[in-house]
């Protein structure tokens, strides 16, 4: 897609980063200016809607091919709940909003109620009501394919992957607290933005080839790259285009067995972490709350006090679950990078050639042939 070196790819790091500023800082003075923007601009933009088990799709123009990009983010919406191991979502729950704007004016002013500048080709919401908007323009593709992706990770990681308590009301999505730690957050999305559309079904896990080129350039500057400092990366921190690209490739690396033999449809490296680091993060959460003298809802545990803990517990849990006690973090970080640099070789000699869809992979994921040998 060359969506990386696009200009959409461009807004879409420093959107990420704005993003992570809001999860951090957002106040009712933003929340109230976005709020007041998408009420004015509802009509309009709910006037043409589509809607499937998993989304509503709406649009203010007729051009836009609603039932093919509805049809899309169906397949898409369960190729995340397979990443995230999430199952389906529950009849009778609302599904989640995707916005597409054809007039220009009506996103400057959603966009503007969150402080973004208009450039910014689409953005995630965690506001209430939060949506995916994106800024619909003619392209060489149908649609914004690896921006959908992207932005609609983040939206189930932030609707469905909570950490929540026992006593909250589990039909109420914006209980709790995000339960994904920065890098795993933006190593997903960025992941997804290489998947293809292949015989009419969505293919995940491809070689994101701009994001593996410049960590390739990074990892030749420095023998032993820093891990850690990304994967214990508090949200609203900052985390450059670098450390995007090192987020991509500590989640390829997982999918794809991280130097371990792994069987096709089998859970991978990173269904593991994310399970350990689920059950990690619920029982901290619940800790935070046994110790709160407030009520149960746990005023005192909020974005701020809970945001360093995950982060903390992030990095633990990785060196507990991928590294292992058998080996050091600066020793797996070297052999990390080697296999990112030998991808980085393999990928680019010869436009992935050697690389087959297996489609009876019920992962949905390209396997390459250099990880069988």
């Amino acid at each position: 897609m060359g969506f990386f070196k696009s200009k959409a790819g461009a807004g879409l790091i420093l959107l990420s980063v704005l993003m992570a500023g809001l999860a951090a800082c957002a106040g009712p003075v933003w929340e109230n200016r976005y709020r007041a923007a998408v009420a004015r601009v509802t009509p309009a933009m709910t006037r043409h809607c589509i809607s499937t088990p998993r989304y509503r799709v709406c649009s203010d123009g007729e051009s836009v091919p609603l039932s093919d990009v509805a049809a899309f983010m169906e397949q898409a919406g369960t190729a995340f709940e397979r990443v995230l191991g999430l199952d389906p979502p529950l009849q009778g729950e609302d599904p989640s909003a995707v916005w597409l704007y054809t007039d220009r004016d009506r996103y400057r002013k959603v966009a503007s109620g969150l402080a973004f500048h208009s450039s910014i080709p689409g953005f995630f919401s965690p506001v209430v009501p939060s949506a995916v908007h994106v800024r619909w323009e003619k392209t060489e593709e149908p649609f914004p394919f690896s921006l959908l992706l992207h932005e609609g990770l983040h939206q189930q990681v932030d609707t469905r992957w909570r950490i929540t308590s026992p006593r909250h009301n589990p039909g109420n999505r914006n209980q709790g607290h995000i339960g994904l730690p920065l890098w795993a957050n933006e190593g997903l999305a960025t992941y997804m933005e290489s998947a293809r559309m292949v015989n009419g079904r969505l293919i995940t896990g491809g070689i994101n080839k701009d994001r593996l080129a410049e960590l390739a350039q990074k990892l030749e500057k420095k023998k032993v790259p820093d891990l850690a400092a990304v994967l214990s990366r508090p949200y609203g921190a900052p985390f450059d285009s670098g450390d995007y690209a090192m987020a991509w490739g500590l989640v390829y690396d997982l999918k794809h067995g991280a130097g371990r033999a792994h069987l096709p449809g089998a859970p991978d490296l990173l269904d593991f972490y994310l399970k350990a680091l689920g059950t990690d993060l619920s029982d901290r959460y619940q800790s935070l709350l046994n110790n709160d003298p407030t009520d149960s809802a746990g005023p005192a545990v909020n974005f701020h006090t809970w945001n360093p803990v995950m982060a903390q517990r992030s990095l633990a849990l990785f060196n507990q679950i991928v590294v292992g006690s058998g080996a050091t973090p600066e020793a797996w970080a070297r052999d990390w990078r080697q296999r990112m640099l030998a991808l980085n070789t393999y990928a680019f000699a010869g436009s992935n050639a050697g690389i087959a869809v297996n489609a009876t992979d019920p992962q949905g994921v390209l396997m390459e042939k250099m990880h069988r040998h």
